[in-house]
């Protein structure tokens, strides 16, 4: 069994890519609770623009096949 993690991959589908990225934005301000954790990718308990930022920098990284 392997097991992957990919920074910025809100959803788990193994690719940063827009749907990520409109997730964390949409979430912008929002407290972090068991609907959003993945989007706090900096876990201060908030979606901000640090967690915006962030997976913005990680745009096209995907997981290997």
């Amino acid at each position: 069994m392997t097991l992957g993690l990919l920074l910025g991959d809100i959803n788990g589908d193994g690719l940063v890519d827009n749907e990520d990225l409109n997730e964390t934005r949409l979430d912008r301000g929002q407290t972090t609770d068991s609907t959003n954790f993945r989007e706090d990718i900096n876990t201060n308990g908030r979606i901000d623009a640090v967690d915006f930022a962030i997976v913005k920098g990680q745009l096209g990284t995907m997981l290997p096949p």
